[in-house]
């Protein structure tokens, strides 16, 4: 298992969950808003999972299914806040 986690969304909670994981040894990859191939060459490699932590369901949605697509079975959690 892989020892870095993509982490999506320009928000309070992705900043802190970049902190918590870098406190535990984990790798964070901080992506604000990605595109599809700034996305695809963050999820290659040793990324173990992705976390999804943006106030807008529909781009919460759109790139998990990114994700899926690009690593099926990826360890994957989404925030829905509205």
């Amino acid at each position: 298992m892989g020892t870095r986690v993509v982490v999506i969304g320009r928000t309070d909670v992705g900043r802190r969950t970049c902190s918590l994981l870098a406190a535990r040894g984990i790798e964070p990859v901080h992506l604000d808003d990605p595109s599809d191939d700034e996305l695809r060459e963050a999820l290659s490699g040793d990324t173990s999972g992705v976390a999804v932590l943006l106030h807008d369901d529909i781009r919460a949605l759109r790139y998990s299914l990114v994700v899926e697509r690009v690593r099926p079975g990826i360890r994957l959690f989404v925030a829905m806040f509205d």
